[in-house]
């Protein structure tokens, strides 16, 4: 069986689209229709957390191997021996959102950081041929 691997940075394309495109509105508001300056500080504002991620650039992931599930995060780490492992959680929320919970033999359950959450679709392919169970929660936890 080949491990799982899931790597994702805060880095990406997609954040310095978001940033690039809230600050060139933020310029042209001000430079084009004289907008007031705390409007374009609240835009400008809005994008700080982005920034911070783009320049601290924190990595996370979650790898599964035939002895171990490992994730990690920019404030969170942790591992579980495959098989204490009794089952995967999926969660989708009302918003949207999905999470992944680990529940291990004994019933606790373990959520891993959303950072660490790999896309499903692949995920659950993967589980399906290393014949891991999973199981899916929609609107619920």
């Amino acid at each position: 069986m080949t491990p799982y691997q899931f790597r994702k940075q805060g880095r990406n394309p997609a954040t310095s689209i978001g940033i690039a495109l809230v600050w060139g509105i933020a310029m042209v508001l001000y430079t084009r229709y004289d907008a007031h300056i705390l409007i374009i500080a609240v835009l400008i504002a809005v994008t700080v957390p982005a920034c911070l991620d783009w320049i601290k650039n924190p990595q996370s992931g979650l790898d599964i191997d035939a002895h171990q599930v490992r994730w990690f995060s920019a404030k969170r780490t942790g591992t579980i021996d495959r098989g204490d492992i009794d089952h995967f959680r999926f969660h989708t929320g009302l918003d949207g959102t999905r999470r992944i919970v680990l529940v291990d033999r004994q019933g606790r359950k373990t959520r891993l950081p959303y950072e660490s959450t790999p896309p499903h679709k692949p995920l659950k392919h993967w589980l399906r041929l290393a014949e891991i169970p999973f199981q899916d929660r929609h609107f619920s936890w």
